[in-house]
């Protein structure tokens, strides 16, 4: 049976790596996490719409202390914005779903609960946000220069050194080349310097180069998801002989 332990944003969260398989997968789980397994997948995706990265890494860390994610499960970790950035605010969580830029769950070094909403998700949820006007401004400083490229990479610099089987995909170019200086090719570059295996191509952008026709929200439809992951993850996973 082949694990698979995927994060990321909407890019994900829209599908959750079902094409995998030819077949439909059994839906064990269809909330978050998604869960299915299917043939000889065994998958559960922690991606969130519209969340951020360290959402993604909290979740990671908190599979990996309760053995959900072993370390010879394959990871796929989709890079979402850097300039997305989250804040706890547990009177603004009423229900223990996560959705729409939301995560709840545990913290396992403090023993108290983890209220994240994602303060910088197209108008969604900033809206019922309290954050302070001078710690707004702050925070949007730090997203408009970007600082939190060193907390991506290095942290998926020490999901590597747990999970020898990680693989990077791209959700969206724009995201990190907004400015023009090629900060993509700078991650991919620090990506073969510490030996993470990655897809350069962004699911977005192959699924544009390919025609499928992208929504109204700038997302590829259903159609170009199982492009990208028929013609571009699975033999990508069998490449580097993961199944």
């Amino acid at each position: 049976m082949n694990r698979l332990r995927a994060f990321g944003c909407s890019l994900t969260a829209q599908h959750h790596w079902k094409y995998l398989t030819n077949g439909m997968p059994t839906p064990i789980r269809w909330d978050m996490p998604c869960a299915w397994q299917y043939e000889n997948f065994d998958v559960i995706s922690y991606a969130i719409n519209g969340g951020d990265f360290n959402m993604s890494l909290i979740q990671y860390a908190n599979e990996v202390y309760h053995k959900n994610i072993l370390s010879d499960d394959i990871v796929v970790w989709q890079l979402t914005g850097p300039d997305r950035f989250a804040v706890n605010q547990p009177e603004f969580i009423d229900d223990a779903t996560m959705e729409d830029g939301v995560l709840r769950c545990e913290n396992i070094y403090t023993d108290r609960e983890i209220n994240l909403v994602n303060f910088t998700v197209s108008g969604r949820t900033e809206a019922r946000s309290p954050i302070l006007p001078d710690y707004a401004s702050r925070i949007a400083q730090a997203l408009e220069h970007k600082t939190h490229i060193y907390n991506i990479l290095w942290q998926l610099n020490g999901v590597k050194r747990q999970n020898n089987k990680l693989l990077v995909v791209f959700g969206w170019d724009t995201c990190f080349n907004d400015y023009g200086i090629g900060e993509k090719n700078k991650i991919v570059s620090f990506l073969k310097d510490c030996d993470i295996d990655y897809i350069e191509e962004s699911i977005y952008e192959y699924s544009i180069r390919k025609g499928h026709k992208i929504s109204d929200t700038s997302h590829p439809p259903d159609s170009g998801y199982k492009d990208f992951t028929q013609n571009r993850l699975l033999p990508k996973l069998k490449k580097l002989n993961w199944l």
